[in-house]
């Protein structure tokens, strides 16, 4: 008992800029070994299977002591804050990291828009999702843009359902959740690849005259703007393609199983 006290009396030590710079590296380093989903103590074990870089920087004990305590909002004014930003406990942090992320990397011509995951997390939230077919059933849904080459995430955004009246209320049509995170690649003429979620005729006309920018996406069955030959492949020969023209997209259907079909709009380069 008294070995603990001690413990917990010198892990409550002070910290400083450089103790928690070595925290942030090696949260860091854990994800970049592929380690952020093992248990704390078989990162910190001794028996040749651990990090050894890890157990050479703090101990473990100190470092569950800093992430329990780590904060980067102001506890007092968060509840007022809230009340127009459902985000407004980790705000701040948030837009730090994806303003630097923007500014530390040029992507090259392709990138992508995706649901990215289900950040896990089970605590009180009101913008919590719940969805059975993620690994990680409960958590926070982030969108983003990544780059597809390196996989580089260029931009993010969080879901937090429909925002107060606020300068942090907007859209969360898939349109706008596209133009958002195009915002920094505005008039650059690279492509986005996007699910049928995003896919509509809006948002690439929306890409090419305000954005500059190409779409590749596929396309719900079910959209108004497909002609009825494309929602319809009955009658199609098995690995067949239909396509359409219009001036500023090509639309290709295929037939690869029976009554089967994939769709997709590509808008060409200009």
């Amino acid at each position: 008992m008294l070995r603990g006290n001690y413990q917990r009396e010198r892990d409550a030590k002070d910290t400083d800029i450089l103790e928690i710079q070595a925290l942030i590296e090696l949260l860091y380093l854990s994800g970049v070994l592929k380690s952020n989903r093992l248990n704390i103590e078989e990162i910190w074990t001794q028996n040749g299977t651990g990090v050894e870089l890890f157990r050479l920087t703090m101990s473990q004990c100190r470092f569950r002591f800093l992430l329990d305590h780590l904060r980067f909002d102001d506890l007092v004014t968060r509840d007022e804050r809230k009340q127009t930003d459902k985000l407004a406990a980790i705000r701040t942090v948030f837009d730090t990291v994806v303003g630097n992320v923007e500014s530390a990397y040029t992507p090259f011509e392709c990138l992508t828009i995706d649901k990215i995951k289900l950040e896990a997390f089970r605590g009180r939230c009101n913008f919590r999702q719940y969805i059975p077919s993620k690994p990680n059933k409960y958590g926070l849904k982030i969108f983003a843009m990544v780059d597809a080459k390196t996989f580089y995430t260029c931009n993010m955004e969080v879901y937090v359902g429909k925002q107060p009246e606020s300068p942090f209320q907007a859209s969360n049509s898939s349109t706008a959740v596209v133009q958002r995170l195009c915002q920094s690649i505005k008039g650059t003429c690279r492509n986005i690849t996007v699910d049928n979620w995003f896919t509509s005729m809006e948002l690439l006309n929306s890409l090419q005259s305000d954005f500059k920018l190409t779409l590749l996406g596929t396309v719900r069955k079910n959209k108004r703007e497909l002609p009825p030959e494309f929602s319809n492949p009955l009658g199609r020969p098995l690995l067949s393609s239909m396509f359409a023209f219009r001036h500023n997209c090509t639309l290709v259907s295929y037939t690869p199983k029976k009554e089967k079909k994939r769709a997709g709009f590509i808008k060409y380069a200009f």
